[in-house]
């Protein structure tokens, strides 16, 4: 009989297509936990005009931004490795040096994009 095998998932390395793809469920799963707040938001928003204003001066507030900052974060980052996932899909281009490039450029993209929203959201 063998010793149980002591699982430190902070000493494994991942490859990054792992990490990528770890990324893409974790967003895949805060969009799913936040679409009722989106659904609400969305809701009173097209309410009426009064709501609409008001819901505007709320989300001056800064917890209120970074709440909505989040979303667009998951929202975006969900899209784009799902872009690679459907060009890998269709392009069969099924090399592991296409894969990591691919997730590589996806980490690329997903950061810059972070930084534009980061940039429109807060200043």
């Amino acid at each position: 009989m063998q010793n149980p095998v002591f699982l430190n998932l902070f000493q494994i390395k991942f490859p990054v297509t792992a990490i990528i793809s770890i990324l893409h469920r974790i967003s895949g799963v805060i969009i799913f936990l936040a679409m009722p707040f989106i659904m609400l938001w969305l809701y009173y928003i097209l309410l009426s005009d009064l709501s609409f204003a008001r819901y505007l001066a709320l989300s001056d507030v800064v917890w209120i931004k970074t709440f909505y900052f989040l979303i667009l974060v998951a929202l975006s980052y969900h899209a784009i490795a799902g872009l690679r996932h459907i060009y890998h899909d269709f392009s069969g281009n099924h090399s592991l040096v296409g894969a990591r490039v691919s997730a590589w450029l996806t980490l690329v993209v997903a950061l810059l994009w972070t930084a534009i929203l980061f940039y429109r959201v807060f200043f």
